[in-house]
């Protein structure tokens, strides 16, 4: 029973993993109001906060990201730099670490 659970966790992360590289594929064209027509559930402050990354204004500023590793959600530190227009850098490093210890 728990390797049915655990497939069936994993089949569901798959399915989050190509919604979200379909987003992210759709925010790389800067097709903002189409993921918008598909969340409308997103509040206004983050919206606020995609037009200030699509914009270019985001360097520097400090972001949590959540992966799914080995059955579990991971939070983690980032922290965005500019590598060239519109595309972002990011350093990641672990909650309980300093940023110091970043890894790009």
């Amino acid at each position: 029973m728990k390797e049915f659970i655990k497939r069936q966790e994993d089949k569901q992360q798959r399915q989050i993993q190509s919604k979200r590289r379909e987003v992210e594929k759709m925010l790389r064209t800067g097709n903002l109001e189409s993921v918008l027509k598909d969340f409308p559930e997103v509040n206004e402050a983050s919206v606020a906060q995609l037009k200030e990354i699509l914009n270019g204004n985001a360097v520097g500023k400090k972001i949590l990201h959540v992966w799914y590793e080995e059955g579990k959600l991971i939070t983690y530190n980032g922290k965005l730099k500019l590598k060239r227009p519109h595309t972002y850098k990011v350093s990641y490093w672990e909650l309980n670490q300093p940023e110091d210890d970043a890894a790009d």
